[in-house]
This record gives structure tokens, sequence and C-alpha cells, in this order.
């Protein structure tokens, strides 16, 4: 494993750790339209525990696998929804709660 910096064509640029030209352990991607994934990497994507800060205020916060949130999550907007629980391929599944910022 080693550490290194990748700046992408787009603007999106890549600072963590590397394996075989993969990114894998904790890293950070701050992407070209304002995003930011900061956690850990498998094999090129969030894999692991990692949040993920969107440019319209949502954020999560959870488990990772194969760039899917994956396990235990929380996910919220600045409109004040919130949703805290399981996750399966990317979608709320199974036990959670989630709460609309409108009552």
């Amino acid at each position: 494993m080693f550490v290194g910096v990748l700046f992408y064509n787009n603007r999106t640029v890549y600072d963590g750790m590397w394996q075989e030209d993969n990114k894998c352990g904790f890293g950070r991607e701050a992407f070209h339209n304002g995003d930011l994934y900061e956690g850990e990497f498998q094999n090129g994507k969030p894999h692991g525990k990692g949040i993920f800060k969107w440019i319209n205020g949502e954020l999560y916060d959870g488990q990772w696998s194969c760039g899917y949130k994956e396990g235990y999550g929380v996910w919220k907007n600045n409109q004040g929804d919130f949703y805290e629980g399981e996750w399966k391929a990317g979608k709320a599944h199974g036990k959670g709660l989630q709460k609309w910022g409108n009552g």
C-alpha cells in the first residue's frame, strides 16, 4: 500500500491510500461538482465506514459496500428530513427511523 494524490481531468481529486492502482484504505475524494466522500475504499469504491456530503446539503454517514450504502447509516438533508437505520444496495431497508422535516 502507498499514499498518493490523483488529479483527474474533470477536476476531481483523490487523496489517500492506494493498492495496485486502486483506491484502497482511507481516502478523501473531492468531486468536480462539490460533492465529497471521506472514508474507506476497496477496489476503487467506497467500502467500509465513510461520509458522503452532497453539494445540495444531503449527508450520509455510515457503512458502504462496493460503492453502495450498505449496513447501518444515517442520512439527512438540509430540510430536516432524516433516516437512521439499515441500508441495502443503496436504499433504506430493514429496521430504521425516518422523520420528515415538515412534520
